[in-house]
């Protein structure tokens, strides 16, 4: 990511690029850290936010994906956590 002075900085980056309905995840970050799944997550190129594809789960129960715990090593320094969000159905409160 030239031209981000961050980009060192950043733990995790997945962006969802891919072939439709693959379920390789890859971490864009400098650590380039293993991502893997439970349930049916799998890259969509039906509505990417930013690159080819976004990541899609079909909201059921047991479908994640496993991310590793050092990805959240934060430390004691401030930190950010962004993402985007499409959510295609109507969410409650519950």
């Amino acid at each position: 990511m030239s031209g981000d002075q961050q980009y060192p900085k950043v733990s995790l980056l997945l962006r969802g690029d891919g072939s439709d309905q693959s379920f390789y995840f890859r971490d864009y970050s400098l650590f380039a850290r293993t991502i893997t799944r439970t349930g049916a997550v799998v890259i969509s190129t039906t509505s990417p936010k930013i690159g080819s594809g976004s990541i899609y789960s079909p909201g059921s129960s047991g479908v994640f994906l496993n991310l590793p715990p050092e990805a959240f090593n934060f430390g004691i320094e401030d930190f950010t956590i962004e993402f985007w969000c499409n959510l295609l159905t109507n969410v409650t409160a519950g």
